[in-house]
């Protein structure tokens, strides 16, 4: 689809909340005496300064991905990442940040160690054990899983001495960062639950308990909590009042060991069936559902 007809989609799906959300964000960049109405027409005058002032181009369009991530804006999200959600109904997936690859995208074979040592496990600020798991913020700040240590550390950017911020932990696995709401979920083998850290108050609350060696979790923006049980070889969904299984049976037949899941943009399910050394993808099934959760 040719860039322009894209923005044009994008913009036919915001509401005019959206757009004022949008045009407040962008404010900050636009020179005050370019007056640009938060309306349909406005908005597209909008992109349109953006695309002359090179900060949205075909190649990089990052700049609106974190608009639209910050305004909750997930159809538009979803389209720029190529799901038009007229076809498939956008799902509750969008809680941590997603950088835009374009297609064509390769990786150097130079590699960068960001935090820690080759070969050298500790529990110094510059050591990690057995990193399990990592998140990246807006800003940079990288977040990562040090299992062995029980800890949580966070590495500024450019920085390879790590701050713990969360500690006492107990086999930390799967970590899930809240971007909007600066929260990190960690779901622990050994202790047997997920926990919901606060990063501005520094306070934790577990959200879920009783877990037999929690491996993986995921949280949707609606609150659905997915937890990876390795002991029992299954996915279960939680609510914040009660406790739904999904597919428990069949989970049970085909899993071993299994570790972290993911959603894609669909909304398909994705577990790491770490014993059966594969991945193994559960489609979505709607049927079921008014398309207003996930």
């Amino acid at each position: 689809m040719d860039f322009r007809a894209l923005l044009v989609q994008v913009q036919d799906r915001l509401s005019d909340a959206d757009r004022r959300r949008l045009h407040f964000l962008f404010a900050g960049d636009i020179p005050k005496w370019y007056n640009i109405h938060p309306s349909m027409s406005g908005t597209l005058d909008l992109l349109q300064w953006l695309i002359e002032h090179d900060k949205v181009s075909e190649e990089d369009i990052t700049i609106l991905m974190k608009a639209f991530r910050k305004i909750n804006c997930t159809e538009a999200v979803a389209l720029l990442m190529g799901n038009d959600c007229s076809v498939h109904p956008c799902p509750d997936t969008f809680i941590s940040r997603q950088s835009h690859i374009p297609p064509c995208a390769t990786w150097s074979s130079k590699v960068t160690t960001m935090a820690g040592i080759f070969g050298k496990e500790g529990d110094s600020p510059l050591h990690l054990n057995m990193p399990t798991s990592l998140a990246i913020d807006l800003d940079g700040n990288l977040f990562v899983s040090d299992e062995k240590n029980n800890r949580i550390q966070r590495f500024a950017p450019g920085e390879t001495s790590g701050v713990t911020v969360i500690w006492n932990l107990q086999s930390p696995q799967q970590i899930q960062l809240d971007y909007r709401t600066k929260a990190l979920y960690v779901s622990e083998m050994e202790g047997g639950r997920v926990l919901k850290w606060d990063l501005q108050t520094r306070e934790g609350v577990t959200i879920v308990r009783n877990c037999r060696l929690c491996t993986g979790v995921f949280v949707s923006s609606k609150g659905f909590i997915y937890v990876v049980e390795n002991r029992r070889h299954n996915v279960v969904k939680y609510q914040w009042d009660g406790r739904i299984r999904l597919d428990s049976e069949y989970s049970q037949q085909e899993l071993q060991g299994a570790h972290g899941l993911a959603f894609d943009q669909v909304g398909n399910m994705y577990v790491a069936d770490t014993w059966n050394h594969r991945i193994q993808r559960y489609d979505i099934d709607l049927s079921q559902c008014n398309h207003t959760h996930t």
